[in-house]
């Protein structure tokens, strides 16, 4: 799967790339979602820069608000595969 990552400190346009992973394991205390759509915001542009009090270890992947449709999830989930969600995502994981 394809993500945006930044690799070293500096401005978004200067930082990230995209970059080929393989896609996350998954844990049945999580959902896993493929993701339809990323926010940019103000936070993620702190990351970036390395201006925000959070310093994830270099490379993370940003995107803390995603979008998508949940592919695997516990039989107990609240969630159902094939649900369209929205969700806040924790670094350096990342959307």
């Amino acid at each position: 799967m394809k993500v945006w990552q930044v690799k070293e400190l500096g401005e978004p346009q200067d930082v990230l790339c995209i970059k080929e992973i393989s896609k996350p394991e998954w844990n049945e205390k999580e959902v896993l979602i493929q993701v339809k759509a990323v926010a940019l915001n103000f936070f993620d542009i702190l990351l970036c820069q390395g201006t925000y009090q959070l310093k994830p270890p270099l490379p993370f992947t940003f995107g803390s608000e995603i979008s998508g449709i949940v592919v695997k999830c516990s039989a107990d989930s609240p969630f159902k595969e094939g649900q369209r969600i929205m969700a806040k995502t924790s670094v350096p994981k990342g959307g």
